[in-house]
């Protein structure tokens, strides 16, 4: 092997072997779509079957941001069978915008994050070198929860970086629960190939159970579909929450109740007209149809709550817990805790 051979050799491992001690980091150029399918089941801890889930993911980056972060729009469907059951309940499916960053960080609405969190597909990356050796924590401030990530042990640079993450917060004291999860990060690709779980509950339920999530297939959409399907699902959201406002006036206006009612499906149907994204239009229809499954139920709530507001609490009488009379009447006017 002559000198300039031999360097190119070096050269070649030596960048093999960079590439692989780099940082892994997610890849998220604009039009980038992810579809991921999970399956989940448990057992009762006395041996009888447990529940059994099936959800499906697909993730599309829309733009990129000033501050390097890129806008995602997810949507999620899961069907979950009860333990004993005999059928799925209905499928549910829940969708939601957040900005992601190449380590995982990522902003997104409280109230969306109940239904959907990122951290399924896209969990906290270790920060420096010296945590993709050791470990790594994130922490969610609204749950007060904190998920502790350490490496896999690893011989030699691979380009797969393999690692656990372990959950803990007061609803895994309260519930008594536990969760594992094994992720499988592709360093050339930047993204999550695969997550093996595991779970636990001792609260209510006492079972165990595992899940396998996996990466389907990944597609590319032009920047300008990517831009339609952005702007569309922003006229979603903002329609959802004009619509959810208006919703609330029925506790404040009861009596109103089916002008309320109508003014906020008016609120749906209008904005439903301007996008034309299919996933969109979907969620249009979705949203529109709980509505009127609903109407009927808040309609008789609102009249029931116009009933009592602002009026006189009925007359009752009890015990307390020494086993004195205790009267409505004896406490009117007075402050009671």
């Amino acid at each position: 092997m002559n000198h300039l051979t031999r360097l190119v050799a070096l050269c070649f491992v030596a960048t093999t072997v960079c590439a692989a001690d780099d940082l892994p980091r997610y890849q998220l150029p604009v039009g980038r779509v992810l579809h991921y399918s999970a399956q989940g089941s448990s057992k009762e801890n006395n041996g009888a079957p447990g529940s059994r889930s099936r959800s499906t993911w697909q993730l599309t980056v829309v733009d990129n941001n000033s501050d390097g972060s890129a806008r995602v729009i997810a949507r999620s469907g899961m069907t979950y069978t009860p333990a004993g059951a005999n059928a799925d309940m209905p499928e549910r499916v829940s969708t939601a915008a957040f900005d992601l960053y190449p380590d995982g960080r990522y902003r997104i609405d409280p109230q969306q994050a109940i239904r959907l969190s990122p951290q399924s597909i896209f969990p906290r990356l270790p920060g420096d070198a010296n945590q993709a050796k050791t470990q790594w924590q994130d922490d969610v401030d609204w749950t007060g929860s904190r998920t502790t990530y350490a490496p896999q042990a690893a011989d030699k640079p691979t380009a797969e970086f393999a690692f656990t993450a372990v959950q803990d917060g007061p609803t895994n004291r309260i519930y008594i629960t536990t969760h594992k999860s094994t992720f499988h990060f592709d360093r050339a690709r930047g993204v999550v190939t695969k997550v093996d779980g595991e779970f636990s509950q001792d609260w209510g339920f006492h079972q165990k159970g595992t899940s396998e999530m996996k990466l389907d297939k990944e597609e590319t959409i032009p920047a300008d579909q990517a831009a339609d399907l952005a702007r569309d699902y922003a006229t979603f959201r903002d329609a959802a929450t004009r619509y959810n406002k208006t919703m609330e006036g029925l506790h404040d206006e009861p009596a109103r109740g089916q002008e309320i009612i109508d003014a906020a499906k008016a609120i749906l149907t209008s904005a439903a007209d301007k996008v034309q994204h299919q996933d969109v239009k979907r969620e249009f229809a979705d949203k529109l149809q709980q509505h009127d499954q609903y109407a009927k139920y808040s309609l008789e709530e609102a009249k029931r709550f116009a009933d009592v507001l602002n009026k006189p609490a009925a007359d009752w009488s009890a015990k307390d817990l020494d086993g004195k009379p205790l009267a409505a009447r004896d406490l009117r006017g007075k402050v009671v805790v």
